[in-house]
C-alpha cells in the first residue's frame, strides 16, 4: 500500500516557537490546511516538517483524538514524568510485538514457497533474498547499549527502486528499556512531509521538536517518544516506564543517536 505523502505527529507543552530557530520547521500559523472550505493552499500536502496548531480548527483535522487527549498526557509527562490514565489508553505492546513478529515470519515463509516453486533457488538463497528485500535502513543501535540488538528488523511503506524501503522498523527486547518498537520513516525520499501539532510539543531531540508521553495504568506502562527532522519522522515505543531518571536519559540518548546516524547517512 502506498503511503500518503504527508503524515501527522499528533502525539507530539511548550510553544513550537521554542524550536523555530533550531531547525527548518515551517509554521502555518492561522492557515488550516485541513479546512475544506478554505481556498486552495500549497500547504495542504506539505513537503518537509510543518508545525501547525490544531487548537482553533481541531474539528477539521482527521486522524487525531477528537478531544486531543494527548495534550493533557503530554503536559502531565512534562511536569511529572508520566500520566496515570485509563487502561484502554495503554497499548499492549508485548502482544503487538508478537503479532508483528508472527506476520514477518508468515511473509518470509510465503516468500520462500513462491521462490522454491521456480526451482531456481535453494531454501538458503530464498531466505537471503527475503532478508535483503525486506531489510530496513535503521541506524546501528549497539553504540548506546551493547545488548540493544533487534530481534526483528524489516522495511515497509514505499519501496524505492535501487534504494529500498522508506520505512524501517526494529523490534527489540531489552532488560533496561523493555519491549521496544522503533520506527523511522524517511519522508524526504518520496517528497512527503510531516505535520505536527505544535500545541503538544514538549521535548527537543537534537534541536528537533517532539512529544514524549508516558502512560501508566496499574502495573502496565507505555512510553512513546515521537519526533521529526527535515528528513525523517521517528517513533520509539516501550512497555516500560521511561519517564524519569537513568532510563529516560538512555531513551533520549538513543533518540539522539538515531537522529545523528540517520542524518549522516545517504538514503
Amino acid at each position: 500500500m502506498k503511503r500518503l505523502k504527508f503524515s501527522f505527529l499528533t502525539i507530539l507543552v511548550a510553544s513550537s516557537s521554542v524550536f523555530a530557530a533550531q531547525n527548518n520547521t515551517k509554521h502555518l500559523e492561522d492557515t488550516n490546511p485541513f479546512d475544506e472550505n478554505a481556498k486552495p493552499n500549497i500547504m495542504t500536502e506539505p513537503s518537509g516538517l510543518v508545525s501547525y496548531s490544531f487548537k482553533k480548527n481541531s474539528n477539521s483535522i482527521v486522524n487525531i483524538d477528537p478531544d486531543r487527549g494527548y495534550l493533557f498526557e503530554a503536559q502531565q509527562t512534562k511536569m511529572f514524568g508520566r500520566v496515570h490514565t485509563h487502561p484502554s489508553r495503554v497499548t499492549n505492546l508485548k502482544s503487538e510485538i508478537q503479532d508483528r513478529i508472527s506476520l514477518q515470519a508468515e511473509r518470509k515463509e510465503n516468500f520462500k514457497k513462491r521462490q522454491l516453486k521456480t526451482g531456481l533457488v535453494s531454501i538458503e538463497s530464498a531466505e537471503l533474498m527475503f532478508d535483503k528485500t525486506m531489510q530496513g535502513k535503521l541506524p546501528s543501535l549497539t553504540h548506546i547499549l551493547p545488548s540493544l540488538k533487534p530481534a526483528v528488523t524489516y522495511g515497509g511503506g514505499n519501496y524505492i527502486t535501487n534504494k529500498g524501503w522508506d520505512t524501517s522498523v526494529s523490534i527489540i527486547r531489552n532488560k533496561q528499556l523493555g519491549n521496544i518498537i522503533i520506527e523511522l520513516w524517511n519522508y524526504e525520499a518520496t517528497n512527503g512531509g510531516v505535520i505536527l501539532d505544535s500545541d503538544a510539543v514538549n521535548i527537543s531531540i537534537m534541536g528537533n521538536p517532539g512529544v514524549f508521553i508516558v502512560r501508566t495504568a496499574g502495573d502496565n506502562s507505555e512510553s512513546v517518544l515521537s519526533w521529526a527532522d527535515e528528513k525523517s519522522a521517528y517513533t520509539i515505543r516501550s512497555d516500560a516506564d521511561l519517564g524519569s531518571g537513568e532510563l529516560k536519559s538512555k531513551l533520549i540518548e538513543l533518540a539522539d543517536l538515531i537522529t545523528i546516524e540517520n542524518s549522516n547517512g545517504e538514503y
